[in-house]
């Protein structure tokens, strides 16, 4: 066999092995991708709550005339919903396991979150409302809008502009990493894709 056939056939195992690894959702090269990618859906997440945004792109529902009244007293002149505090926003964090990101909030706040992203109707059982200072506000009753924000937005589902992004950043990546492993002048260990160089996902 000559020597030049003899390297082609040897790179081609190499490149099998290559393709083996990175097929396998648990290569770092995932990891890494789905890290990067659970980090840029919790910084969509809190854009979309600063401009009361919902997954759809479009507005949230505007803020009940009593919420309105309750934050003036209080000193806050935010028309936003969701924000009042920011403990709901600041407290979201995105969990990666393997292929998947759930997306996680503190516990005092789930059932909060739940209520808001799919609406609801206030029940104080025999109470009819209540006091905020001197001003009582009758809210049994009232019917609070659903503002969804806790889901995987229309961009980044299939089709969607931020998926498309995403896609491009992986394909890219996977260019690169090939590129290095032809490029390369040294020697390869049999586990030599499992730490092949790739670019940093940035959108």
């Amino acid at each position: 066999m000559s020597r030049t056939k003899s390297r082609f056939i040897s790179f081609m195992r190499v490149m099998q092995k290559y393709t083996e690894g990175i097929s396998h959702e648990s290569d770092k090269f995932y990891q890494s991708f789905m890290d990067f990618a659970g980090e840029d859906l919790l910084r969509d997440l809190r854009l979309r709550l600063d401009h009361g945004i919902d997954v759809h792109g479009n507005p949230f529902k505007p803020l009940h005339s009593v919420t309105t009244d309750i934050r003036t007293a209080r000193g806050n002149s935010s028309t936003t919903p969701l924000v009042d505090s920011g403990m709901l926003r600041d407290g979201m964090k995105a969990r990666v396991t393997g292929m998947t990101i759930e997306l996680l909030s503190y516990p005092e706040f789930e059932e909060y979150g739940k209520a808001h992203n799919e609406g609801f109707v206030v029940d104080l059982g025999d109470w009819k409302g209540f006091y905020a200072g001197e001003k009582f506000y009758a809210t049994q009753g009232t019917t609070v809008g659903q503002r969804e924000f806790y889901n995987i937005p229309d961009s980044y589902r299939p089709g969607g502009a931020k998926r498309k992004i995403l896609n491009e950043q992986l394909v890219e990546n996977l260019e690169f990493g090939f590129k290095s492993a032809i490029n390369s002048n040294k020697p390869l260990s049999r586990n030599w894709w499992k730490t092949f160089k790739h670019r940093e996902f940035t959108l």
